[in-house]
């Protein structure tokens, strides 16, 4: 190679030159080096989301005497009309045409708050021709309304006097909630004694009813308002007429005491009206009615004999789950050449 021959002629001449110095010691080298290479590198790099959504049932537990207070109201209002056409005649209408047992689920009679309870039964009881056409067409719809019309359908083929019976019992304990202001009439103690038993008759029967509804229900959650309400009005027709009239005797047979009317401003809980009926006391306000039997309270405060009850319902909850991968890969590869020559010549000088 060129290059080698170069170096070495210089390597000669260097010594050549040192010789004839002729008077030192030296040393010469000369080399050459060489280095050559090539080198390659690549790389992939991939990211990858991976998201997945995920569907849990939890369950809520809600007090239960509010719900069955509105599945009764949905139950009474379907079938009725808007409004009767006159509220206090439909009153002394019903009263005078209904059973001993349907007379005793609308006391207080004359009071404010009966009459206008006692206008969402007037079809059912008075005009049952319409009342019936009426359900026909709501049955013929659909959601909630269209079950409850189809359950009265069928009660009313069975027998004419069920859907009364059973309404008028709703109505009961929608009357035993109802906001009470005041003694209904001028004051007398002995009306007001009176009247002091047709509300402990009527709140007593309420509690009967919503307790046995209440344990009348599926122990498993229920899937929604609307589904509660449908099983709730299925429990009520499920009771036979002659049972509700049981019951209300029943509470009538509490009533078997002597009464002590509360003296103004004695009123436990900031009621209106306020008093004793054996060992139970009875206060009203506008939470309408509740009792309270030997200290513990029995009905009112979303308890039912005595107890706090409560219904389940499932409610759905989404989780969303989201992951970040990143995928990589490289490579790298190459080739070096390395190559070194030296030549050296030593001298000494004379």
């Amino acid at each position: 190679m060129s290059i080698t021959r170069n170096a070495l002629r210089m390597a000669t001449l260097a010594a050549a030159l040192a010789l004839a110095a002729g008077c030192s010691k030296s040393t010469v080298s000369g080399g050459t080096e060489n280095s050559s290479g090539t080198e390659n590198s690549s790389s992939i790099e991939q990211k990858m989301d991976v998201s997945q959504q995920q569907q849990a049932g939890i369950e809520i537990k809600e007090p239960a005497v509010p719900i069955l207070i509105s599945a009764l109201r949905k139950v009474v209002a379907v079938g009725e009309a808007n409004s009767p056409a006159n509220a206090a005649m439909a009153y002394w209408q019903l009263m005078s045409r209904l059973t001993p047992y349907q007379k005793m689920s609308l006391l207080p009679s004359g009071s404010t708050a009966g009459n206008s309870v006692l206008s969402s039964v007037v079809g059912a009881c008075l005009a049952p021709g319409a009342y019936e056409k009426r359900l026909e067409k709501v049955a013929a719809g659909g959601g909630v309304d269209a079950e409850i019309a189809k359950m009265k359908l069928k009660a009313l083929g069975q027998d004419k006097e069920s859907v009364c019976d059973h309404d008028i019992a709703a109505t009961a304990v929608i009357f035993a909630v109802s906001p009470i202001q005041a003694w209904y009439g001028t004051p007398n103690e002995k009306k007001y004694a009176n009247e002091a038993k047709a509300y402990g008759e009527n709140v007593q029967f309420a509690n009967l009813l919503l307790t046995r509804l209440y344990y009348s229900l599926q122990k498993t959650a229920l899937s929604s308002h609307e589904a509660a309400t449908i099983e709730i009005a299925k429990a009520l027709y499920a009771i036979p007429a002659n049972q509700l009239e049981a019951m209300w005797d029943q509470a009538k047979g509490m009533m078997n005491h002597s009464t002590t009317l509360n003296a103004t401003g004695s009123i436990p809980d900031g009621g209106a009206i306020g008093y004793y009926i054996g060992n139970a006391s009875y206060v009203g306000g506008q939470s309408g009615m509740s009792i309270t039997e030997n200290g513990v309270r029995w009905f009112g405060d979303g308890r039912l004999s005595g107890r706090e009850v409560t219904l389940s319902f499932t409610q759905n909850v989404s989780r969303g789950l989201a992951q970040s991968k990143t995928l990589g890969q490289s490579e790298k590869s190459g080739v070096s050449t390395k190559t070194h020559e030296e030549a050296s010549v030593a001298g000494q000088g004379g």
